[in-house]
């Protein structure tokens, strides 16, 4: 599972190869120009509403691993981001810049927070695959990080984020990419729902180790008496 993203990110470098130099001369544009604007939303004046939000805490190894539910009536009174299925939501304070995240179904037309820079690709132009890739690439990273401000609590804005000037390939290119990351987010998946049953049937196993179940016809065949301590 680890290796999936390795993986997926050679290849991202042998299509379109290493943004910071782009070798093979793509055309150049501001990211703010292949980007949808987000809505930002008070959700005190959603009482009723209840939202899963996600923290900038909550991302680890590029997903989204944590969010919590919260109402609008019980929300702070501090504004939040709207995001939606595949969005690309970015970090923009120190030290969270890596923590970078495609947004999945289950958290569509949802909340988070205002740490992150939301970036909703224009599909005609760009695709959030291709997207994502490109800004967990450590030259994005580095490139934004360059453009921070304050000394108490270090961030870029969005606007920074949206003028880094970023490699266009061919939508066509994108899409066979876009496949290729499809294909594996489905292995990625599998192994995923593997993993869960095998660690279910580690807990179970361990179960019947600890009350003696696990030895319980062994003891009975060879005259063994135990009990739980």
């Amino acid at each position: 599972i680890a290796l999936i993203d390795k993986i997926l990110m050679a290849k991202f470098l042998e299509m379109f190869g290493d943004p910071a130099t782009n070798p093979k001369g793509w055309e150049v544009r501001r990211l703010g120009e292949v980007v949808e604007p987000i809505e930002t939303i008070n959700p005190n004046r959603y009482p009723d509403n209840e939202f899963l939000y996600v923290e900038i805490e909550g991302i680890s190894d590029f997903q989204i691993k944590k969010w919590k539910k919260i109402t609008g009536k019980f929300a702070p009174s501090r504004a939040r981001r709207r995001i939606k299925f595949k969005d690309i939501i970015f970090g923009t304070t120190r030290p969270y810049l890596k923590n970078i995240a495609l947004v999945p179904k289950e958290l569509d037309n949802q909340l988070c927070s205002t740490g992150f820079c939301v970036l909703r690709a224009k599909r005609n132009e760009v695709l959030p695959e291709y997207l994502f890739y490109l800004v967990k690439h450590d030259w994005f990273v580095n490139e934004v990080s360059s453009k921070m401000q304050g000394l108490a609590y270090p961030a870029v804005s969005d606007s920074e984020v949206f003028n880094t000037g970023i490699p266009l390939p061919p939508i066509e290119l994108q899409k066979q990419f876009a496949q290729i990351v499809e294909e594996f987010e489905k292995k990625r998946r599998e192994m995923q729902r593997t993993l869960e049953i095998l660690e279910s049937l580690f807990k179970l196993l361990q179960k019947k180790a600890f009350t003696g179940e696990l030895t319980a016809e062994w003891r009975e065949q060879n005259n063994v008496e135990w009990e739980i301590p």
